[in-house]
């Protein structure tokens, strides 16, 4: 799918990948990014930096909390109110805080799936869409064992099994959606990201050493993958991957059994 005068819907755009995927978005030509985080100061630092970039209007800054399901229903309304339409959704969000489970989970894994079932009311060609794509963003933390942060892994591993169902849902298929996840190693964000390991996961101190001596994925290395996700039209349910020493790689698996069990 051609990104030109699309919208896109990032959650977690503010800053880091959801903010790097946004300014692509906007320089191959997308028609409008909402922004959409909880941080009101960067959130709208970073809208005003692209409208000056790329001009009035293109950005969008709204306040979301994604563990509300309030919330990110009122920023779905508000963002296809605000543009007109809306064709993709990047399920981006994350926090740094194993210590409190619930809360974990909510940030890292129902949100994407609250995501998407938004994503497809909203783009759904049943409503009056286009359709259209949704990625999530997915972790190799999802398909590696990281005894440093289970819960991590498990949320991601969450997110990877839910898109890989989800893509091939009757529901998603009728409203003419796609749904993919990209599962990153690991990406040089920013030093904000050494900073909240260290505040908000219970072995931070650690795994930040250990994170600063491995090679990183710049945030343009990524943001080229997301628009590759978004522009193949024949990736549905793909789990892309993006490996150090190997970039972009859609996974394969073993076709699933088609025999009725005996």
């Amino acid at each position: 799918m051609s990104v030109v005068d699309r919208v896109a819907l990032i959650t977690g755009g503010a800053r880091g990948i959801g903010k790097a995927v946004g300014e692509e978005l906007l320089r191959r030509g997308a028609k409008g990014v909402a922004i959409v985080d909880i941080d009101v100061d960067e959130g709208e630092a970073t809208r005003d930096e692209f409208n000056s970039k790329y001009g009035s209007e293109r950005a969008y800054f709204s306040k979301c909390d994604v563990a509300s399901e309030e919330d990110l229903k009122a920023t779905f309304q508000k963002t296809k109110a605000h543009f007109g339409r809306l064709d993709i959704v990047c399920n981006n969000a994350l926090t740094y805080d194993d210590v409190n489970v619930s809360k974990f989970i909510e940030i890292s894994l129902s949100a994407a799936i609250r995501g998407t079932y938004l994503a497809v009311e909203h783009i759904g060609k049943a409503n009056g869409g286009n359709g259209g794509i949704v990625i999530n963003t997915g972790s190799m933390a999802g398909l590696w064992p990281v005894p440093l942060i289970p819960c991590y892994c498990a949320a991601k591993a969450g997110v990877i099994h839910f898109t890989r169902s989800v893509a091939d849902e009757p529901l998603l298929k009728q409203n003419g959606v796609r749904v993919n996840v990209l599962c990153l190693d690991n990406v040089d964000s920013g030093p904000h990201r050494y900073d909240a390991m260290k505040a908000g996961y219970r072995y931070g101190n650690l795994l930040v050493n250990i994170t600063k001596e491995r090679k990183a994925f710049e945030l343009s290395e990524v943001a080229d993958a997301f628009l590759r996700v978004i522009e193949d039209e024949t990736l549905n349910g793909a789990v892309c991957t993006m490996i150090i020493d190997k970039g972009f790689e859609v996974m394969k698996f073993p076709p699933l059994p088609t025999d009725e069990p005996s």
